[in-house]
């Protein structure tokens, strides 16, 4: 009897993994191919065109050339912001014959926050995933917001580009 029972087990615990290992997810999105994918700091554009975050807050922002670039910077510089003066301020640099741009806002509250950011190409579907994991720690009223800027090489502009984003709030 124990016997029987532990051949089940066995088979069963094979089973799993097997399952585990040849789960039809696996392999869906390859991370070899997104070497060149760059995650850029919050305040990439500076503090300038802070007015970015009203504009693109809960939504997505995907910018494939330098006149959609400078429209867009345009569109949210301040003139005079955090007592800095910004009548002369520029938009840092992007080689959009290499790159194209891409943002997706998150904002929460706490003390402390930390991200997680990846970005997955699937070849098959022609699709980009950009999986943005944040955790807000604490409980503080300070308000928290990244732009989660990623420079993607323009080999993957045709690509459907999706966002998956899930905020967490420890309060700890």
């Amino acid at each position: 009897m124990k016997t029987a029972r532990l051949h089940i087990l066995r088979l069963v615990g094979a089973f799993i993994t097997l399952l585990l290992l040849f789960n039809c997810e696996r392999g869906k999105y390859s991370h070899e191919s997104t070497a060149e994918i760059q995650f850029l700091d919050n305040w990439y554009l500076g503090p300038c065109f802070a007015g970015a975050l009203l504009k693109i807050h809960d939504t997505a922002l995907v910018i494939q050339d330098y006149n959609s670039y400078v429209e867009f910077g345009n569109s949210v510089k301040d003139t005079n912001i955090y007592n800095v003066d910004c009548s002369n301020a520029s938009l840092p640099y992007v080689d959009f014959d290499k790159y194209f741009l891409v943002a997706r806002c998150t904002g929460g509250g706490g003390c402390s926050v930390q991200y997680f950011r990846d970005i997955e190409v699937n070849d098959t579907s022609n699709t980009l995933l950009y999986k943005i994991e944040v955790y807000y720690y604490g409980i503080c009223k300070m308000g928290i917001a990244n732009f989660n800027w990623a420079l993607i090489p323009k080999k993957y502009s045709e690509y459907n580009l999706q966002y998956n984003v899930k905020e967490t709030y420890v309060r700890d």
